[in-house]
């Protein structure tokens, strides 16, 4: 009876692997429908994307007509490389080129074999492409081509491998973690995420983010804007923050990130993309807020309780604060964090810092006192930003949310709550280096798209270690305008439980909640748009704390 259950459960698993494959052929294979064809001609920007090789060149479209003649309409023809799955668009007077060094490659091929695995781009193609580079910056300007297929030295750090196919997963929409099943939040953004397989993280995969894909997600009601420039300095941006966060020491909290080529078809789809794509570790565990507001079924709340007050990794909540001040965090809310059942913690989506935010901001994180989100969690959403404004709320959240145990100031692992000058030694190293050099030094070094943000990280260096932590978090530049610079909070290190309920409170309290607002429209960071007189501020932010 055991070997007839194991010959059953070897069966099931050959048939799954079966519907798979059969799965991923159908993709291939699949026909896009005429109405499909010309939505994703029309595309705004199927013709020059500049995100993908020839915009699609493995996809029927294609051979669109449409697509057909508007790349004969810019000169541009197809070129196949070494690699039958890898093509480039060339104009009339690089194809000569090209041909005579394709001539001299085959004439010395014998010579300069390449090993099966590595798949090296040739001689001549990257000749081409390192031409183009200088040509672009001679003219002063980065040319947004560098996002094309695996042809950037500038992002992948000279590597020029390309996969023949990578098989695109769909992201889980959800997982389970102590007996509780939790859905993934699905996001604002209308890039796409994929799992691929990757023997470049501990876990074997790796989530792959890519823009400017002409097919809409799931319940998204159209196509997203594909705007090359912002997307090229996106990810240099996150590419110069992730080599900063490892020289710096705080790559414990930030999942690995690069750039790599993929090659795949969108699963149901059919649809095939070949081009670069941001590739990342899968942070383990669950959305914070997500642990607390949802589960099916609801986590007990003295299991959640334990976790946030009793497993939370203190080291890891301290360095939260550190990075989320050193790099200028703007959009540190509660699905940003993510925690495991061990009290591991993720800080994930970074792109959203000083001077790329979509809005004015200096730095806005649920672990750092005198912001917003901070705030939101010590008094309530609704009362903290003042809504609706024709009736501002009154009256503030008395019951202490159990957020409020990722203050950083609980886990400094001194009486004081204060980290000061208390840095650790690899940022303490990192941060002198920063302040010996000038923003422009600083924006070459790292490769960062915007001279501000050489300018904010050597501000905080310099602050941090000539004034310490507690007084950049509240004077340093870059900072926060007005409306959102909150008075301090006091901390509180212990909940316990209100019987019967799921509600907490403060079990030693420094003291009354700090219920004052600063004056102003909470949502813009300007000034009060509601009815006069109905501001429930009370003091000019940033002038008192």
């Amino acid at each position: 009876q055991q070997q007839q259950q194991q010959q059953e459960q070897q069966q099931h698993k050959e048939d799954q692997h079966q519907q798979h494959e059969d799965v991923l052929q159908a993709d291939e294979d699949r026909v896009p429908s005429a109405q499909e064809l010309e939505r994703i001609v029309k595309y705004p920007y199927v013709e020059e994307c500049n995100l993908c090789t020839v915009c699609i060149p493995t996809h029927l479209v294609a051979h669109h007509p449409t697509a057909q003649a508007r790349l004969k309409a810019r000169g541009l023809e197809v070129v196949q490389t070494a690699d039958p799955d890898v093509k480039i668009e060339v104009n009339t007077k690089e194809r000569f080129h090209l041909e005579q060094q394709q001539q001299q490659d085959r004439k010395h091929k014998a010579s300069h074999q390449k090993q099966p695995h590595q798949q090296v781009q040739p001689l001549a193609l990257r000749r081409l492409l390192d031409q183009r580079q200088h040509n672009s910056s001679t003219r002063g300007h980065s040319s947004k081509r560098r996002l094309l297929g695996a042809t950037d030295r500038s992002l992948t750090d000279g590597i020029y491998r390309v996969k023949v196919h990578d098989t695109l997963h769909n992201m889980a929409k959800g997982t389970t973690m102590l007996g509780s099943y939790y859905a993934h939040e699905p996001g604002g953004s209308p890039s796409w995420l994929f799992r691929v397989a990757t023997n470049r993280t501990r876990s074997g995969s790796a989530v792959v983010k890519m823009w400017c894909v002409p097919v809409r997600k799931p319940l998204q009601s159209g196509l997203g804007r594909c705007n090359p420039p912002l997307v090229y300095a996106q990810i240099k941006l996150l590419l110069a923050q992730h080599k900063l966060t490892n020289e710096c020491g705080l790559s414990d909290i930030v999942p690995k990130l690069w750039v790599e080529p993929v090659s795949g078809v969108i699963p149901g789809h059919g649809f095939r993309v070949n081009w670069l794509g941001l590739w990342a570790d899968i942070a383990d565990g669950v959305s914070i807020e997500n642990i607390k507001e949802s589960g099916k079924p609801h986590m007990d709340p003295d299991v959640m309780l334990d976790i946030f007050q009793n497993k939370l990794n203190h080291t890891e909540v301290k360095l939260a604060a550190l990075f989320d001040l050193f790099t200028s965090q703007c959009d540190r809310h509660q699905q940003n964090y993510f925690l495991n059942e061990h009290g591991k913690l993720w800080a994930i989506d970074n792109d959203q810092v000083y001077s790329t935010a979509w809005r004015h901001c200096g730095f806005d994180s649920l672990v750092l006192p005198t912001t917003q989100k901070f705030m939101i969690n010590h008094l309530g959403w609704g009362y903290v930003m003042k809504f609706p404004f024709e009736n501002p709320p009154k009256t503030w959240m008395h019951d202490q949310h159990l957020l409020s145990l990722f203050d950083y100031r609980c886990h400094t692992g001194n009486r004081n709550g204060t980290i000061g000058f208390n840095f650790p030694p690899a940022m303490r190293q990192c941060m002198q280096r920063l302040s010996s050099l000038d923003p422009p030094q600083i924006t070459n070094l790292y490769g960062f798209p915007d001279v501000r943000l050489a300018e904010a990280f050597r501000n905080r260096s310099v602050d941090f270690l000539t004034k310490g932590f507690e007084w950049t978090l509240l004077h340093g530049e870059p900072t926060n305008s007005p409306p959102h610079r909150y008075k301090i909070a006091p901390r509180c290190c212990s909940l316990a439980r209100i019987p019967h309920s799921r509600r907490f409170k403060c079990e030693q309290p420094e003291g009354p909640k700090m219920h004052q607002l600063p004056y102003g429209n909470p949502s813009t960071g300007g000034p009060w748009r509601g009815p006069p007189g109905l501001d429930t501020g009370s003091y000019e932010g940033g002038t008192v704390f």
